[in-house]
């Protein structure tokens, strides 16, 4: 009966069926979802983030791109923004901000509004601000910045 468990386990483990249960975090108005290969964190419905655990595949900040969309995170209803390997990612304010390549952006969450089908059920491209920072403009443009909620590699 243990080599049976045992046996059952390994291939659950192997084919990335392994359960995660996802957290929210209501200050936030956010739910990670960790996976075997990377972690979701899902802002507002509305913003997604992915940090991959491989050094060789890239992470990614996506936007939800249809209020009708199932499963947006997986590529499917959603508009990648940015892409690359994220140093660190911090969240303050309704704000995320990412590091990546000595360049800061800063992304309002608050200022998003997902974008309705069009009348013939397209996509819309959606409508949003990136800033980019130097890190010399960012410690000025936020001070407190390492009071910021940081998490990534």
């Amino acid at each position: 009966m243990k080599k049976l468990l045992l046996i059952m386990l390994s291939v659950i483990f192997l084919f990335g069926c392994t359960p995660y249960s996802p957290d929210y975090y209501p200050e936030e108005d956010l739910i990670v979802y960790p996976m075997r290969n990377a972690i979701f964190y899902e802002y507002q419905e509305k913003v997604a983030i992915q940090i991959r655990c491989s050094s060789e595949k890239t992470d990614s900040l996506s936007l939800r791109i249809s209020e009708t969309s199932d499963g947006w995170m997986s590529g499917f209803g959603s508009y990648s923004i940015l892409n690359g390997k994220f140093e660190k990612v911090g969240w303050y304010d309704d704000n995320l901000f990412i590091l990546m390549d000595e360049i800061y952006y800063s992304f309002d969450i608050d200022k998003y509004e997902v974008p309705n089908l069009d009348d013939e059920g397209y996509y819309q491209e959606p409508v949003y601000e990136l800033i980019e920072y130097s890190k010399t403009e960012f410690i000025k443009a936020y001070p407190d910045y390492n009071s910021f909620d940081w998490y990534g590699h």
